[in-house]
C-alpha cells in the first residue's frame, strides 16, 4: 500500500476514527508489508520463478497462501485430486508411491524446491505421497488464488517445460 492508497483509506472512513485505530491499521500495513517482501525473495530462489519480472513475481507473491507442517504430516495424498502446488521456503519432505515402490523414499524436497506442479497445470490425481520429514514452511499456490491475473499462462509454460 502506497501513501495514496493509505489516504484513500483513512478518507473512506472518516473522521471518527481514532488514533489507535491507525496506529492498528500502520502496523498491519507494515508486517503485510515484511511479509510480502520475505516472500517475494523466497520465491526469488525458486528457479521456477527465479527470473520472473517483478511485476510477475508480485502477482504470484500475492496468490501465494503460506502453510506449516510438521514432521510426520502428510501434505499430499497419492490419488487425491488437487489443484494446488507447493513451494518450499524451508524444511524436508519425502516423496513416496503405493506398488512396487511401498516404503521407498523415491525423492526428497528441500529450500527452493516445488512439487504438485502437474496438478496446478492440468488437475490430476496426485501421482505419489508428499510427507514433512522436519518441521516445514511452504507457500502453496492454487488454481483458484491465480484467477484473473496474467501471469497464469507464463506460468503454465515454465510447468509445462519441467514436466517434459
Amino acid at each position: 500500500i502506497d501513501a495514496a492508497e493509505f489516504h484513500a483509506l483513512l478518507a473512506a472512513i472518516g473522521p471518527s476514527i481514532t488514533r489507535d485505530a491507525v496506529d492498528d491499521l500502520v502496523d498491519a500495513c507494515e508486517r503485510f508489508s515484511a511479509h510480502f517482501a520475505h516472500v517475494s525473495k523466497v520465491i526469488r530462489k525458486v528457479p521456477l520463478f527465479a527470473s520472473l519480472p517483478d511485476w510477475q513475481l508480485r502477482q504470484v507473491t500475492e496468490s501465494l497462501q503460506t502453510v506449516q507442517y510438521e514432521a510426520g504430516d502428510i501434505v499430499i495424498h497419492e490419488g487425491e485430486s488437487g489443484e494446488e502446488m507447493y513451494l518450499i521456503e524451508e524444511g524436508e519432505l519425502s516423496c513416496t508411491k503405493a506398488g512396487i515402490h511401498q516404503g521407498k523414499t523415491l525423492r526428497k524436497y528441500s529450500a527452493g524446491d516445488f512439487f504438485g506442479e502437474r496438478a496446478l497445470l492440468v488437475h490430476e490425481r496426485r501421482a505419489a505421497t508428499i510427507t514433512a520429514l522436519s518441521q516445514c514452511t511452504l507457500h502453496k499456490l492454487t488454481s483458484k488464488s491465480c484467477q484473473g491475473k496474467s501471469v497464469l499462462p507464463l506460468i503454465f509454460s515454465r510447468i509445462s517445460v519441467n514436466l517434459t
